[in-house]
């Protein structure tokens, strides 16, 4: 009887599983992400990679990485995004991702975010002290994957020549990818390290500045905020090559685009809603407010800290900023986004 009934359990768990197995590949392969771009957004090399890093269980950010190679090749080359359309969203936390930076960009986000704390003069990257590891670092999550992907990517060829630097999206080249960098430690002393550490980029031409006159968009616009200092900020007049991230509801004529890029403000206090009952016109009337003001100084607008939860809640949040012109949607949820 005993016997019997082990037979049974076991049969049943056979089922139970390929019927889990079953819906895990039907939701890959019906994915809307898929049905647009087969095989390129989160292609399946890319994706192999990630399973294979997450199922190492690796802390290390470069071994992260490093698993996401295929075969001989790597994906940190054009192939990461080909065929991947830009998007204006931003990847909010984008380190806690289970490839920062990456993963990002296979889905087309344009804008990452990184955290970081100077601690023993070296940058680390997390959302707060107990998070911190000594393998993450702003440079392993960020710095030199860029470089390995743009150095791919900038190839002695006909269009490299013709435009001096290609960006990191194939269906898009010109296009910059914004990295904002948030400051966690003392602003005055972690900036001077930050700006070391894009020496990189640098002194490749890959980073948008500012040269007293005009700025020159190239592959990378970096972008401080949280502690960023803005007179230090403000003193590299003729030579800046990292901007400052604008405060959307106290703007003044100190944020030009030379100085800001992007202004940003907590929606909770900006505005208040919370997606779930329709929007009344005063908080729609104050999005209208701050980016007409914003864009009539040239910047760029992105609200931070809106709720995740309920779905359909966030959704309606994201139609809203849409439908009111700003220019960034954060977020946090990938895949959401990509359905959106």
């Amino acid at each position: 009887m005993a016997l019997r009934l082990s037979s049974a359990l076991f049969t049943l768990l056979l089922i139970l599983a390929a019927v889990y197995l079953k819906n895990v590949v039907l939701h890959l392969t019906t994915n809307p992400i898929w049905q647009q771009h087969p095989g390129k957004v989160m292609h399946p090399k890319f994706l192999a990679g990630v399973l294979a890093a997450s199922a190492a269980g690796s802390a290390s950010a470069s071994a992260s990485v490093n698993a996401v190679e295929v075969g001989n090749g790597s994906v940190l080359n054009a192939n990461l995004t080909r065929d991947v359309v830009p998007i204006p969203v931003h990847s909010h936390n984008d380190y806690w991702r289970t490839t920062p930076l990456l993963s990002a960009l296979s889905y087309g986000l344009t804008s990452v975010e990184a955290d970081v704390w100077l601690i023993n003069g070296t940058l680390f990257v997390g959302h707060d002290r107990g998070a911190l590891n000594v393998e993450k670092t702003f440079a392993s999550l960020y710095i030199d994957p860029l470089v390995q992907l743009l150095e791919n990517i900038n190839q002695n060829d006909g269009e490299f020549e013709a435009t001096g630097w290609n960006g990191v999206f194939s269906m898009d080249n010109t296009q910059s990818l914004q990295l904002l960098v948030d400051l966690k430690t003392d602003g005055p002393e972690t900036w001077p390290y930050v700006l070391k550490a894009l020496e990189p980029l640098r002194e490749r031409g890959w980073l948008t500045n500012y040269n007293g006159s005009a700025v020159t968009n190239s592959a990378v616009t970096v972008v401080g905020t949280g502690n960023t200092p803005l007179q230090q900020v403000l003193a590299q007049n003729s030579t800046r090559d990292a901007f400052f991230d604008a405060p959307l509801a106290s703007l003044n004529a100190t944020f030009t685009p030379a100085v800001s890029p992007l202004a940003s403000t907590n929606w909770a206090k900006a505005v208040g809603w919370n997606g779930i009952r329709d929007i009344s016109q005063k908080q729609r009337q104050a999005i209208r407010d701050q980016v007409a003001t914003a864009h009539a100084a040239g910047l760029k607008v992105r609200y931070w800290g809106y709720p995740n939860w309920p779905v359909w809640a966030r959704d309606n949040i994201w139609k809203v900023l849409v439908e009111e012109g700003v220019d960034w949607l954060n977020v946090d949820d990938l895949s959401g986004i990509a359905e959106f």
